[in-house]
């Protein structure tokens, strides 16, 4: 664990921002260009296989490091710098202010404008992803970082992987699949029930994790209760449909929990082809509060497919 004051590289640690289990990530100062970074700093491995779980973390780092400084987006953090010391491989990138989506959940203070606004924000970072050929495969709201200002900033590519070919949604999901078979990756709770089992995946399946953040950004809870183990998620995802909201949460407008619903349909093909289609439906009620509400466009055949139950215009 490195201390304040202590380098890496040229950068200078001042304080620890976060652990996760690949290693952690400071608060440090780059003095060549005077300005504060984020620094991951990928934990050196131990033991036998120490050289093959170096090339994992370092291809790992790489791979995030790549994939986000693909994304010319407001809503991604820059990368500023990637590079290996004394054998462990660190990414020194944008340092934002601010606290994550996760410390939103459950605030139903916060207008209901302003949090759509926020889905909607980064929901158009995840499709300006998928037309790189980039799917996250981690998104929740621990890595969403919201500024004081309202601004998003969607975090940490660090299972991200690069499909083979940009999804297509003319193609019929058939092109851009990533395969990953064998183990599943990602976080359990906000996994679509193709990346649960290890399938191939496209940009379909960050959908899935953006719908189970929606939903608890909207409401406060899951989509399927609070699984009480490992199998009791396994079962929501694969098996238990998501609860309506509109009527327990009545600020909400239907066609918002339709858009929703839609999202955490269990097969990629009863969800949107693209993220864009979701955010044409979705942008109309991330309008300032004191703008009103206008009229979605969302048809009638749309809200049969994606609910059990006839809604009425809000």
């Amino acid at each position: 664990m490195l201390g304040e004051g202590d380098h890496v590289g040229r950068y200078v640690i001042e304080g620890i921002l976060g652990e996760g289990g690949m290693g952690t990530v400071y608060r440090a100062q780059d003095p060549v260009l005077d300005r504060k970074v984020a620094l991951k700093v990928v934990r050196a491995p131990s033991g036998d296989d120490d050289g093959q779980k170096r090339s994992e973390g370092t291809a790992r780092l790489l791979r995030e490091a790549r994939a986000a400084a693909a994304l010319v987006h407001p809503s991604a953090v820059a990368i500023y710098d990637v590079g290996e010391v004394d054998g462990a491989p660190f990414i020194a990138m944008e340092l934002v202010p601010g606290v994550t989506m996760r410390d939103k959940v459950g605030d139903l203070a916060i207008p209901v404008a302003t949090r759509l606004r926020w889905l909607c924000d980064v929901a158009r970072v995840l499709e300006a992803a998928h037309k790189l050929g980039i799917v996250h495969r981690d998104v929740k709201p621990d890595n969403v970082m919201v500024r004081a200002d309202g601004a998003v900033k969607v975090l940490d590519f660090g299972i991200a992987r690069k499909l083979e070919t940009p999804f297509d949604a003319a193609a019929g999901g058939g092109a851009g699949t990533l395969t990953a078979k064998g183990t599943p990756i990602g976080t359990p709770l906000y996994m679509a029930p193709e990346q649960m089992l290890a399938e191939d995946v496209d940009g379909r399946a960050d959908q899935f994790a953006w719908g189970v953040m929606a939903y608890e950004l909207l409401t406060g809870e899951l989509p399927w209760g609070q699984p009480k183990d490992g199998v009791g998620v396994m079962y929501a995802i694969l098996k238990k449909e998501a609860e309506p909201f509109h009527q327990t949460h009545p600020e909400i407008p239907p066609d918002v929990e339709t858009i929703v619903l839609r999202a955490l349909q269990k097969e990629p093909d009863d969800r949107y082809p693209t993220m864009d289609e979701l955010v044409l439906d979705l942008e109309a009620y991330a309008a300032p509060p004191d703008q009103g509400v206008p009229t979605s466009r969302l048809l009638s055949e749309r809200r049969d497919a994606t609910s059990r139950r006839t809604m009425a215009r809000y």
